[in-house]
């Protein structure tokens, strides 16, 4: 009986867990029948799972509608992660400054080994939504934030980041690095200080994306800068939105150490990221 028992309670969790999975990182809220199919589980189960979520407070109500979308304690969670992250505090001023003087959407992607978590974002009026969220990682190679910062590392970095992605990069839907388009991006990152994205499916604004980098020329990130396509060819604009960046990535040189993260002397390939959409960071050997 306690065997039967103790089955009983790690599929109960099971549940509850990837409920909550599929719950935070849906861009859109979910009913019971869309969770219930995706988990392949028959509704009265899932129900119970989506129960324990909404009154552990990591699953609630979206509207007045019976769809569920992430609840205040993962939303805690998340704020206790990026807090882990200095710079987030050090550039927000200049960051919401730039959004408000030049009307642009301003992200901020910083590196964690061989991926890239978002860490904070200023909206401009213009701003088509975003689904991206704040405390979402990817691996370096997609993304225009995330590129920016591979690109930056050079092709010394591009190269041992291949070797990891071929040894124990994720696996699943996610496309394996271009070489050949990485190496490019290297060069345009050399010799412009920055990268730009058409507009796409996903994003209807071009994007700016420049490095940041410490004082040692160590690669930490990236900023990135949505703006309207018909607005670039403002140049005072695009002028503009160089000239704020450069100031940002020299605040984040002054700040030195103040930077510094629990992460920074962990070697790349130590550092596992077991849900790219969920906030889970392991080092290896610890």
């Amino acid at each position: 009986m306690a065997q039967s028992d103790s089955t009983k309670t790690n599929s109960s969790t099971r549940h509850v867990i990837e409920a909550m999975r599929l719950i935070a990182q849906s861009p859109h809220p979910l009913g019971l029948n869309e969770i219930a199919e995706s988990m392949g589980l028959p509704q009265s189960t899932a129900h119970r799972a989506l129960m324990t979520l909404e009154e552990s407070g990591f699953a609630k109500r979206s509207g007045r509608t019976a769809k569920l979308i992430a609840g205040e304690t993962i939303h805690h969670l998340i704020r206790s992660m990026v807090g882990l992250f200095p710079a987030r505090a050090i550039l927000a001023d200049p960051m919401r400054a730039l959004c408000e003087s030049c009307d642009v959407t301003v992200s901020l992607n910083w590196r964690i080994g061989w991926h890239s978590m978002r860490l904070s974002a200023f909206e401009g009026t213009r701003e088509s939504y975003q689904i991206r969220r704040i405390g979402e990682a990817r691996p370096l190679h997609l993304g225009i934030g995330p590129r920016t910062i591979l690109a930056a590392l050079g092709p010394a970095g591009i190269e041992a980041y291949q070797a990891w992605w071929a040894q124990s990069g994720p696996r699943g839907d996610e496309p394996a690095p271009d070489m050949k388009d990485l190496a490019a991006l290297a060069r345009t990152v050399s010799q412009d200080g920055k990268l730009r994205l058409e507009p796409t499916d996903y994003s209807a604004l071009n994007w700016l994306s420049y490095p940041l980098r410490s004082g040692t020329g160590a690669v930490l990130g990236s900023l990135s800068v949505g703006v309207v396509p018909d607005r670039l060819q403002d140049t005072a604009l695009a002028a503009g939105i160089d000239e704020e960046a450069a100031a940002i990535c020299a605040t984040l040189v002054a700040a030195g150490d103040k930077a510094a993260t629990p992460f920074d002397d962990i070697p790349p390939d130590e550092i596992q990221m077991e849900e790219l959409k969920v906030i889970r960071l392991t080092a290896g050997g610890s």
